[in-house]
């Protein structure tokens, strides 16, 4: 688990930590990539990665290593915000039946999408 990047919807680490893992020296990679990286953020795939970025007010194709800290500090916002809104919302399902809870019940936050939606 120590592989397994910050969980926002559960124990959302300190934005500073969070920073160390988006600064990382040795590997500058795409915000969109960085965002579905399991290392720096769990649970994080396209839907959400793109719900973060506008959020941010970032594109996707930015490199990490450019970010200033008041960038990194919106994105870790974003982050946190778009991820607990969505676990707040039971999920994301975007055709019927897509995707269901433990009840059956499809997500409700495909109407708070801001770029899927």
């Amino acid at each position: 688990f120590r592989l397994m990047g910050m969980d926002p919807a559960v124990e959302p680490e300190p934005w500073t930590e969070f920073a160390k893992r988006v600064l990382r020296e040795e590997e500058s990679i795409d915000l969109k990539s960085l965002l579905c990286d399991e290392s720096v953020v769990v649970g994080v795939g396209d839907i959400y990665s793109d719900e973060i970025l506008f959020h941010a007010g970032l594109r996707h194709d930015r490199q990490s290593d450019s970010l200033s800290i008041q960038e990194v500090r919106r994105l870790y916002r974003s982050v946190v915000e778009v991820i607990v809104e969505a676990v707040k919302h039971r999920g994301t399902s975007l055709e019927e039946r897509q995707f269901v809870d433990i009840f059956g019940e499809s997500g409700g936050f495909a109407e708070h999408l801001a770029v899927y939606g």
